[in-house]
């Protein structure tokens, strides 16, 4: 392999391409958290009035955060 085989195998797209998906990974594993901790909290409060609302909210943003992750990942 030379040297403009290399270059181009590190293109500039292909890098930001990674730094994307890397920190859409760390995001990712936030929201995971964060739908953790809000099913956890609507298990321990009784009222539940708006509850659910940010339940629902919590997993799509998790949906969208895998089908991002997914996307980059075709795009390498």
């Amino acid at each position: 392999m030379n040297l403009p085989d290399l270059l181009n195998l590190f293109s500039q797209e292909r890098f930001i391409s990674f730094v994307f998906l890397v920190l859409l990974i760390i995001y990712g594993f936030f929201a995971v958290v964060l739908t953790i901790q809000i099913s956890t909290y609507n298990k321990i409060m009784t009222q539940t009035g708006f509850a659910p609302i940010f339940q629902l909210i919590s997993y799509i943003n998790v949906g969208i955060t895998l089908i991002l992750i997914f996307i980059t990942i075709l795009t390498l």
